[in-house]
């Protein structure tokens, strides 16, 4: 059930169990090696190491002086998939890499269970409810689940599952053609691929799993050869028989004739001065925890203070031009402009399909009956425009990679010359009509994205589109309605760099109108490390911003450009329009974290986007869907909508910035201090989509 061991020493050779192993360090600092991958771990740090992983443990003694004390729990991993009720079971428990609240509860019921580890007989009821707990505790916070669905991306974690479940269920008669159909491929391509990642082919992989628990039993019962063969898997004793012995070079009957039945295993020996090193380190965890639960004051000098630009309510992404055309959404803009203040509003495809602006692709006359409509409720409101001219995708999002709804793009523009005529021939119209004060404070962002790319300019690489030359084209004609119009682009997401953009970036300073501002998308999403057995494509919320700023500032320094400013056409926690994280208080709170620690990362932020309106589809018909908006589709406030509020009510000058609080100041007495109280969102929100928790276990996540 459960089993305990104690190391004061490194255990350098490598080894392979089906446990599954959780090492917990008391003293010093350790290295450890699973499979390929290292981590290092210091005091009161832990991981896990799931079954039939590769791993070992080597003492770091260069980089720390204290001896090496560490516990390692064992769970066996049969009676732990039985009480979880799983065929396998994964878990990604590493504080080397995440460091989260869930960290501290499991580090609670470790204290625990050492405490009671010396108990006498009586007290083995407490130890089977301490198991319980851990794995009630295990299962709630670091067991990876909802991934079944993704097999097909064979990831380093696809081909982990894919072995535990070979590993769970080695006593039935899998088959090669039961794993090549969950891999979604063929038999020969997957009996290929599973030598490639296994070293061997598959038959020879269940036999060394099957003949490893046939020697358990073995050495350690009394059952007669036929019920072992059968029990492990193998289709009769004959057949067992001949793999035994082509491994073994002997009978099944011989090898437990001498060998003996052995006892059951012994525990792991205890180091001398195990029982002290525990003591003392559970005395100092709980001198820590009551330092922990002293009040905290903080004193700051209101004397001292510093001017700050408002970046984070300066900007709201409105959405498609079509919506703005509905009195529910100009109803929803005008609200939360009324509240929060922002002086520019993003628009998108204001000169798409969707704006009846010209039938096909003539460009004779342009019919802006309904891009009037748009303007004229902007103009009307004091909010200044922020024209996309990319031919943006209309989609709603289940998950970062999966759509619930895409509408079929049909291009906008045939030929850049068409692009040029129409660009020209819609700023003429609106110099005429709003005249050329107004216009020239507008701001144009050339987006670059791969689909235009690919479906407008009618390239067969995307090496071939000249994005530079559209930008620069841009450029000429909007600086020739008004010199201060703001152009840039491209509108870039870190990490995701395409040639034609890198090449923008080399060459921007060149060009006789260099752009205005750089462009970009921050949103907490990464790349899968595939090198290591599991990753998330989601990056932690609580240093969201502070990430992408910093991989802004390592990727711009290389080209000289940090002088240029940055505006950040899209930011938003999530690009999920169905994850109830979205409509939850714990989503406003750490947006101030983030906001508040980040307070000059760019000239200008806008959040994406204003309302849920434009995300409603027929898959839900209740009040929240979960859409990434300020406001529910009828109107209602969110929370994340009071953060953004709350940070517009601060006054210009910031006198202090600290964990959870904001202070601000208008220079004649007033102060104005913001306070929030942030929770990391668990580590297994990370770990599964987003659009698969409800309310209940994300306020619990």
């Amino acid at each position: 059930m459960l089993e305990l061991q104690f190391f004061n020493s490194e255990q350098s050779h490598e080894h392979i169990h089906t446990d599954i192993e959780l090492i917990y360090i008391l003293e010093g600092r350790v290295r450890v090696e699973i499979n390929d991958k290292t981590y290092v771990l210091e005091k009161n740090g832990m991981i896990i190491v799931n079954s039939n992983n590769r791993h070992r443990l080597l003492e770091d003694r260069e980089m720390s002086e204290d001896s090496l004390w560490l516990c390692s729990v064992l769970l066996d991993y049969g009676e732990l998939l039985e009480d979880l009720s799983r065929d396998f079971a994964l878990f990604w428990c590493n504080s080397a890499v995440t460091d989260s609240g869930e960290y501290k509860i499991l580090s609670g019921i470790l204290d625990e269970i050492l405490e009671s580890y010396e108990v006498s007989e009586a007290g083995n009821y407490m130890k089977k409810s301490l198991y319980y707990k851990l794995v009630g505790c295990l299962a709630e916070h670091f067991l990876v689940t909802g991934m079944s669905d993704q097999w097909t991306r064979k990831s380093n974690f696809e081909k982990e599952e894919m072995l535990q479940y070979m590993n769970a269920n080695y006593y039935r008669p899998i088959t090669l053609k039961e794993m090549a159909d969950k891999m979604y491929m063929s038999e020969t391509a997957f009996s290929k691929y599973f030598k490639k990642i296994a070293g061997m082919n598959f038959v020879q992989y269940m036999n060394n799993i099957r003949l490893h628990h046939a020697i358990e039993d073995l050495l350690y019962s009394d059952k007669p050869i036929t019920r072992i063969a059968v029990d492990n898997g193998f289709s009769s004793a004959s057949f067992f028989n001949r793999v035994f012995k082509s491994v073994y070079n002997t009978t099944p009957t011989r090898f437990r004739e001498n060998a003996g039945v052995q006892p059951e295993r012994e525990d792991h020996p205890k180091p001398e001065g195990y029982r002290e090193v525990v003591a003392a380190y559970l005395e100092n965890k709980t001198a820590d925890m009551d330092m922990e639960k002293e009040e905290k004051y903080i004193h700051t000098a209101m004397d001292q203070y510093h001017c700050y630009r408002k970046i984070w309510t300066a900007a709201v992404n409105l959405g498609n031009a079509d919506t703005i055309l509905t009195a529910r959404t100009q109803k929803h803009i005008r609200f939360v402009h009324r509240n929060i203040s922002f002086k520019y509003g993003r628009i998108c495809n204001l000169l798409g399909w969707d704006m009846k602006l010209r039938e096909n692709h003539s460009f004779s006359a342009l019919k802006f009956d309904d891009v009037d409509t748009v303007l004229d409720f902007l103009y009307d409101a004091k909010i200044i425009p922020i024209i996309d001219l990319g031919d943006r995708p209309r989609h709603t999002l289940r998950d970062y990679d999966r759509v619930i709804y895409m509408e079929s793009r049909k291009k906008v523009y045939e030929t850049l010359d068409e692009y040029k005529k129409v660009l020209e021939m819609f700023l003429g119209h609106v110099v005429r009509r709003y005249g050329e004060e107004w216009v020239d404070q507008w701001i144009f962002d050339v987006w670059f994205d791969p689909g235009e790319a690919y479906q407008n300019t009618i390239v067969v690489r995307m090496e071939d589109y000249d994005y530079t030359e559209v930008f620069e084209t841009t450029a000429k004609i909007v600086k020739s309605f008004g010199k201060n119009i703001r152009v840039g682009g491209p509108g870039f997401v870190i990490g995701n760099m395409h040639h034609p953009i890198l090449r923008f970036m080399e060459n921007c300073r060149k060009l006789p109108i260099p752009p205005d501002f750089l462009s970009a998308y921050w949103f907490p999403y990464g790349y899968i490390d595939e090198s290591d057995v599991l990753g998330s494509v989601i990056c932690p919320h609580t240093e969201f911003i502070a990430r992408e700023r910093k991989q802004y500032e390592n990727f711009i320094d290389k080209y000289g450009l940090a002088d240029i400013p940055l505006y950040i056409m899209e930011w938003n926690m999530s690009l999920s329009q169905r994850s109830f994280y979205n409509d939850g208080c714990g989503k406003g709170a750490l947006m101030l974290k983030n906001l508040t620690e980040n307070l000059e990362c760019a000239r200008m932020c806008v959040y994406n986007l204003l309302s849920d309106s434009g995300a409603d589809y027929y898959d839900l018909d209740q009040m929240l869907i979960g859409a990434a908006g300020l406001l529910t589709k009828e109107g209602i406030a969110k929370p994340c909508y009071y953060a953004l509020m709350f940070m517009s009510w601060m006054e210009n000058d910031v006198v202090d910035v600290g964990d959870g609080y904001m202070i601000t100041t208008d220079r004649r007495g007033v102060y104005k201090i913001l306070c929030f109280n942030y929770k990391a969102i668990g580590q297994v929100f990370y770990l599964r989509r987003e659009s698969e928790f409800i309310a209940i276990q994300i306020n619990s996540a």
